[in-house]
C-alpha cells in the first residue's frame, strides 16, 4: 500500500513551527511529512513572521513599567527552505536551510532598536518508518535530527554585539528527536497524526558567549479534513516545555516555561504536483520562567512540489523506445500521489519498459518489447486502491487509499 503521507504530504504538510519570541536560530520545525517514496523528492519552501509584544510572568499578563518601558516589542520575517528525498521505502532523508530576512528588537526606553538578518540554521533530518499497520491504517515513523550552525554568531549592529536572542544564528549544535504516528480511517476524510519530541544543545563557547540553551520537549496533535478535492483544512495543538538556560553555568531565570498553541491551517493542491498551505499560530496558554515577552502570533506559508527523478520515464535511446509496442488501458485516478502510484506499479510488471498515466484521459499508457501480464497488472492496481478496464477495487482497498486519492464520485 502506498505510504500514508508519501510525496505530496505538503503538510496536510503540517508544518509545526514553535517560535518563542526572543529565540536565537532557525524557529523549531517538524516538516509532518511522515516519509516520501524511494526515488521521490520533495521541494518546500516557507515564509515565517513572528510578533510580540506581550509580557508574561508565570501564567498571567506583567504590566510592570519598568519591563515594558525597557522592551516593548520583537519581531521577525523568516524563510525556510527544505529538501526531502527518499532513499528506500522506509528510509527518507530531509535538509533545510534557514535564512532571516529580518529580525528586530524595539526598545522604547533607549529609543532605538536592534536589528539583524542573514543565514541561521541548516538541519539534516532522517526519517525511518517502524510501523505501518495497513489494516489499521495507521504508520509510525522515528526522526533524528541534527541542526548545524552556518550562519554568523556574535553579530554586532551599531557597535554593540546583539543580544543571544537577536543573533540569526543559534551558534549551537542540536540534536532532535522524535516519533510520529499517523492515522487514517476507513471511509472518512478525517485523518490525525502525532509528534512527541526531544531537542537537546551543545554549549555554546565563543570569546563573548558562554551559554547553553534549555532543553526543549515537544508534543503535538493534529487533525486533518478532506474538505474537497482540492482542498484540505486542519487544526493542530502543540505543547512545549523549555527548560532555563545556563549563562556562564549561571541559571537564566527568566527562560523557558510551558507554552500551548493552537495552529488552524488550509493548504490547497494545485497542478503539476504543487501544494500551497498557510497557517497561523498562536498561544493559548503561557506559564513562562520570571518575566519574559511572548508571542502574540506566528504566520506561516507554504509553498511545495514534489519530482520523481527516477521512476516516472526511465531514460531511453528515442529510436529504441520507438521501436516499442504500445497500449493504453483506462486506470482511474485524480491527482499527482496517483500517478505516481499507478506508474510505479505498472513499472513492476516484468515487461513493461515505459509507462505514463493521464490525470485528463485517465489512460496508462504503456511500452513493452515482450507482451506483459495485463491482467496481473489489473489485480495489482486493484489491489493498491485503482478502478481498472478489467478488476474494480474493493471497497477496503479503495478506502486505504489518501484522501486526496478518493476518485469515486461519492467522495
Amino acid at each position: 500500500m502506498f505510504r500514508i503521507l508519501g510525496l505530496l504530504s505538503f503538510l496536510g504538510f503540517t508544518q509545526q513551527i514553535n517560535a518563542q519570541c526572543c529565540s536565537a536560530g532557525n524557529p523549531a520545525s517538524t516538516s509532518g511529512s511522515g516519509g516520501v517514496n524511494k526515488n521521490n523528492l520533495l521541494v518546500s519552501a516557507s515564509y515565517v513572521h513572528s510578533y510580540s509584544d506581550t509580557y508574561f510572568e508565570e501564567n498571567s499578563v506583567y504590566n510592570g513599567d519598568e519591563w515594558l518601558s525597557h522592551l516593548e516589542k520583537s519581531k521577525f520575517h523568516f524563510g525556510l527552505l527544505n529538501f526531502s528525498y527518499g532513499l528506500t521505502d522506509k528510509l527518507s532523508i530531509a535538509t533545510e536551510f534557514g535564512y532571516f530576512i529580518a529580525k528586530s528588537m524595539e526598545y522604547t526606553f533607549f529609543d532605538n532598536s536592534r536589528n539583524a538578518g542573514g543565514l541561521g540554521d541548516a538541519a539534516v533530518d532522517i526519517k525511518y518508518q517502524i510501523a505501518d499497520l495497513n489494516k489499521q491504517l495507521t504508520t509510525v515513523f522515528a526522526s533524528v535530527k541534527t541542526t548545524l550552525p552556518i550562519g554568523e554568531f556574535d553579530k554586532v549592529d551599531q557597535g554593540v554585539v546583539l543580544p543571544i536572542d537577536i543573533q540569526p544564528s543559534s551558534g549551537s549544535f542540536r540534536l532532535n528527536t522524535s516519533l510520529s504516528i499517523y492515522k487514517r480511517f476507513y471511509g472518512s476524510k478525517l485523518s490525525v497524526n502525532s509528534y512527541i519530541s526531544s531537542e537537546f544543545s551543545q554549549r555554546i563557547h565563543t570569546e563573548r558567549t558562554d551559554y547553553k540553551y534549555g532543553n526543549l520537549y515537544t508534543l503535538v496533535l493534529g487533525l486533518t479534513h478532506k474538505t474537497s478535492k482540492k482542498v484540505s483544512t486542519g487544526l493542530g495543538i502543540n505543547y512545549t516545555h523549555r527548560e532555563k538556560a545556563l549563562n556562564r553555568a549561571v541559571i537564566v531565570d527568566a527562560t523557558g516555561g510551558d507554552f500551548v498553541n493552537i495552529q488552524p491551517r488550509i493548504s490547497f493542491r494545485l497542478p503539476d504536483n504543487f501544494s500551497l498551505m498557510s497557517s497561523l499560530n498562536f498561544p493559548v496558554y503561557r506559564n513562562t520562567n520570571s518575566i519574559q515577552l511572548t508571542n502574540k502570533f506566528i504566520f506561516i506559508l507554504g509553498v511545495s512540489k514534489g519530482f520523481s527523478p527516477k521512476k516516472i520515464k526511465p531514460i531511453f535511446d528515442k529510436v529504441l523506445l520507438d521501436s516499442y509496442n504500445e497500449s493504453s488501458f483506462f486506470v482511474d485516478g485524480i491527482c499527482g500521489m496517483c500517478k505516481i502510484r499507478i506508474e510505479d506499479l505498472a513499472y513492476r510488471v516484468n515487461g513493461v519498459k515505459w509507462a505514463e498515466w493521464s490525470l485528463e484521459t485517465k489512460q496508462l499508457n504503456l511500452k513493452f518489447e515482450d507482451i506483459p501480464n495485463t491482467e496481473k497488472l489489473a489485480k495489482i492496481l486493484a489491489k493498491a486502491g485503482h478502478d481498472n478496464w478489467l478488476v474494480s477495487a474493493k471497497e477496503k482497498a479503495y478506502n486505504g487509499l489518501h484522501s486526496c486519492c478518493k476518485y469515486r464520485s461519492e467522495h
